[in-house]
């Protein structure tokens, strides 16, 4: 048997963990333990936002009855604001065996000056296969130099359709096995690795939202790549499977699916939506319809409020729609659902109306901050911020890896990412459901990374900094800070 714990992301008043127990055949009890450090420990239950169970749900496994129990549950504690609210140590244990973790409930504020900051670790894309334990080691560097408030995965956070061409089982329990075992290798360290995916969820209570390797490349479309996507029986089975084991490994709120959150800490206000597990096939749609009615409530509470607003999504807002051939082929764009003006329409009116707007994600496999501003007379008025995180580890792309290592080889290694995509500039005009904006990159990374973005207040806003780690070595490249100003009453 083996127990994990990891904080999870909730809010000030409030400690929330995520508890996994595996190589069990029947629910296992728990045993809870909560301290202050330097305190006394606290035997009292905690509440639970989902009860152990497993995570595949009720379809046993093809060979044995060994699998893997997952839950969500959380500790009152007393709000508190910055860096010296207090830590508690967290454990639980189930038979002999015990998991513990120190952590911190998110801050309700944080202060003016340079010690008042508030911090977040943007991670996505991470490929267990091509992660020889440099993940885990960034991990802990990162932890111990920049002490996140907060972790956000944003996507891909496991491959599911890997190793690329494999013939998968075509039906359950087969199927589901291997899913589940995917996962479990990432989530449920097996004592082989000392640097793991673990260390990065210990880091800071984490808020998970999925892209197309939570389920298959360019999920829910057909894959050329995976044969279970080519038929409707086949896209429905694996789908149905990695929406039950998102929930089981990665979902930490209390609404089923995730298909938004809202995250509030003093100035800031984070909107983070689920833009590929309700993806329609016809492409009328990526977000819930409720998601877009708690946009819209949400953007109301940024006015009234008068915070600064970030947007979280799995993929880009400002990519381009793909063509019908690259879209078939390899992956379509938010801009390729009825939806995205709506959503798009939305965060334009809020940066004109209220505030800049940061938008968050990964997806891509580069790193990159841009800054957009509109042509015509609002231009010195109104700001949209992107910052893009991609990879933590790179998977491989079959044939082209090859090829780019040989060049590099040629060309006298030179490069230290050879298989990694050199970023892009945006694109200097970019016509989006708002109006047209004239953008331009302020900072560009390439490599596997993870990037540190801290908050601090400043006049009228935050000063925001993104600091690029480089997973390998754990250099940190710091791009130029930018500040997200409200607009005038």
């Amino acid at each position: 048997m083996t127990i994990a714990l990891y904080p999870s992301m909730s809010d000030a008043a409030h400690l929330r963990v995520w508890v996994g127990v595996t190589g069990q055949t029947s629910t296992p009890s728990l045993t809870w333990s909560l301290s202050p450090l330097g305190g006394a420990s606290s035997s009292a239950p905690p509440l639970a936002i989902r009860p152990l169970a497993p995570v595949r749900g009720a379809i046993p496994p093809a060979r044995g009855s060994a699998r893997t129990f997952s839950g969500v549950f959380e500790f009152p504690v007393a709000p508190a604001a910055g860096h010296d609210r207090a830590a508690f140590r967290v454990s639980v244990s189930a038979g002999n065996e015990t998991a513990t973790v120190v952590t911190r409930a998110l801050p309700s504020d944080f202060a003016p000056g340079p010690t008042g900051d508030f911090t977040l670790l943007l991670a996505s894309c991470y490929c267990r296969d091509e992660d020889d334990g440099a993940l885990g080691r960034a991990a802990r560097f990162v932890a111990q130099k920049f002490r996140p408030d907060a972790t956000l995965l944003m996507g891909d956070q496991v491959y599911l359709d890997i190793p690329t061409l494999q013939n998968f089982p075509e039906k359950n329990p087969e199927l589901l096995d291997l899913l589940e075992a995917n996962y479990t290798k990432n989530w449920l360290p097996d004592g082989r690795r000392e640097f793991s995916f673990a260390d990065l969820l210990q880091v800071a209570p984490t808020l998970c939202v999925p892209d197309d390797h939570e389920y298959w490349n360019n999920a829910p479309h057909p894959s050329p790549f995976i044969q279970n996507s080519w038929t409707n029986a086949g896209r429905l089975l694996w789908r149905r499977n990695a929406e039950a084991l998102f929930e089981g490994f990665q979902n930490v709120s209390a609404t089923a699916g995730l298909p938004h959150a809202t995250v509030d800490v003093g100035p800031l206000s984070l909107f983070a939506a689920n833009g590929r597990t309700f993806r329609q096939e016809d492409r009328s749609r990526s977000f819930l319809p409720a998601t877009l009615t708690a946009l819209a409530a949400w953007t109301n509470a940024v006015k009234a409020q008068g915070r600064l607003p970030a947007f979280l999504t799995g993929q880009s807002m400002l990519d381009l729609p793909s063509s019908k051939l690259s879209g078939a082929a390899a992956d379509y764009m938010q801009s390729n659902y009825g939806d995205y003006p709506a959503v798009m329409g939305q965060l334009d009116a809020l940066a004109k109306a209220a505030a800049d707007v940061l938008l968050l994600t990964g997806d891509v496999h580069w790193g990159r901050v841009a800054e957009l501003t509109p042509t015509g007379s609002l231009g010195s008025l109104t700001r949209l911020f992107e910052v893009i995180t991609s990879p933590a580890t790179l998977v491989t792309t079959v044939g082209a890896d090859s090829w780019a290592r040989t060049k590099n080889w040629l060309a006298g290694n030179k490069d230290p990412w050879p298989r990694h995509s050199e970023t892009p500039e945006v694109p200097s005009l970019l016509r989006l459901p708002g109006g047209s904006y004239a953008a331009r990159t302020l900072f560009p990374h390439k490599g596997d990374q993870l990037c540190v973005l801290r908050f601090t207040r400043a006049p009228n806003g935050l000063d925001v900094t993104a600091h690029y780690v480089d997973v390998a070595s754990r250099r940190v490249a710091q791009a130029p800070t930018f500040r997200m100003r409200r607009r005038a009453p």
